[in-house]
């Protein structure tokens, strides 16, 4: 028997969703939210419970020759082909906490999935730590994801990423503004994930006139903000213009928003927010807000207390 444990980072997109399995460039970064995971490895167990507290409070128990684990349990109770010296254990006790809503654009399953490699192998880094979090999501488990998630989950601070036939081309870390600061509102919408991107690579695969010209608009706008950061002094307003425009093409030409998005959107943007956008698929989920100082933010947030929100004030992990 042994307990093994280890923690990862939320990311936020800031822009290029997609772009990983469709070929191009995005950009993600690691923040301050977190989820650790801790969990009793033993030979042979008959049984594994799997308990989630924090922000996220859920648990469940299963028989492992009986019964069919899937979703988040699936991923926590995951033996890594990485896992070297524990490959003839498995967990029978996992237990979860998270700083952060699943299922809401921040990377939940990738991040755990870097956490149990992580746990399973500590010697894995950087990464190495990222390939084989996002073989064990998508070879291991056959979960349809895409493999920039794990990259900031793994590496931290902002990490641009350049893919082909989905997989990772290249990898960048980029400076970033530390004075920026970040809330994240959670619309209290979770969605599944696979289905919002099984859904889009339909529509990319037949072309279709919005999907095609947000795939153009998302690829020229990844490369503006990629030279924006790159410059000695970043301008703070052209960073958020281009979440800006991220965000219009999300909502006009891939329909992914919702009123309630919108509606967030517009105050955040009224009350000194910089930029705004979905991060991940879309559809629900989480909009990332930029502001130049923690005041703006605070008073943001202060501005959204009677939307069904939940907000949570972040920067950028490095």
């Amino acid at each position: 028997m042994v307990w093994v444990e280890a923690a990862a980072n939320a990311r936020i997109c800031l822009i290029g969703e997609d772009l990983d399995w469709i070929d191009g460039l995005s950009i993600q970064a690691a923040i301050h939210q977190t989820l650790s995971y801790r969990a009793e490895w033993v030979a042979n167990p008959i049984d594994v419970r799997v308990t989630s507290t924090g922000l996220v409070e859920r648990s469940g128990h299963w028989i492992y020759d009986r019964d069919k684990i899937s979703g988040w349990a699936q991923i926590a109770t995951a033996v890594p082909t990485t896992a070297q010296t524990l490959t003839s254990l498995k967990p029978r006790d996992v237990r979860i906490q998270t700083s952060f809503p699943w299922r809401a654009g921040l990377a939940s399953s990738a991040c755990l999935s870097v956490a149990v490699c992580k746990a399973a192998n500590p010697h894995l880094v950087g990464l190495d730590l990222a390939r084989a979090a996002f073989d064990l999501e998508a070879h291991q488990l056959g979960r349809r994801v895409g493999p920039m998630d794990h990259l900031p989950c793994s590496m931290g601070g902002v990490v641009a990423a350049t893919f082909r036939a989905n997989r990772v081309d290249g990898t960048w870390l980029l400076p970033w503004p530390t004075h920026l600061r970040l809330l994240i509102v959670d619309t209290l919408t979770p969605r599944d994930t696979s289905a919002v991107i099984t859904d889009k690579a339909r529509r990319i695969k037949a072309q279709e006139v919005g999907a095609m010209r947000y795939v153009a608009k998302t690829r020229s706008l990844a490369q503006t903000l990629y030279e924006e950061l790159g410059r000695n002094r970043p301008d703070d307003h052209s960073i958020g213009r281009i979440l800006n425009q991220a965000h219009e093409t999300m909502r006009d030409d891939m329909g992914v928003s919702t009123r309630l998005i919108e509606d967030c959107i517009t105050v955040l943007l009224a009350n000194g927010c910089l930029g705004a956008k979905i991060s991940g698929t879309g559809q629900g989920g989480c909009v990332l807000a930029l502001f130049g100082e923690e005041k703006a933010a605070s008073l943001a947030g202060e501005a959204l207390r009677d939307y069904p929100v939940r907000v949570l004030n972040s920067t950028v992990y490095s």
